[in-house]
């Protein structure tokens, strides 16, 4: 199964910098998909074909719950 998020979000929770998110912004140079075999979003370099970053599904699902419940 996958899943795929964009964010758009000018601040975040405390616990969490903004900075963390980067990656989930731009929707055209990254790939999000989400692993249900370990629970992660995985970000993926499109043009580069790598792996840029790595979300914890509950932390992110909570950051969306709190400040984009329409995603949801």
């Amino acid at each position: 199964m996958r899943k795929e998020f964009i964010l758009v979000e000018d601040g975040a929770p405390e616990e969490t910098k903004l900075r963390d998110y980067v990656l989930l912004y731009k929707a055209v140079k990254y790939e999000h998909t989400y692993d249900p075999g370990n629970n992660f979003v995985v970000v993926k370099n499109k043009r580069k074909d790598n792996i840029a970053g790595v979300f914890d599904y509950t932390e992110l699902y909570v950051y969306l719950k709190m400040h984009h419940p329409n995603l949801l």
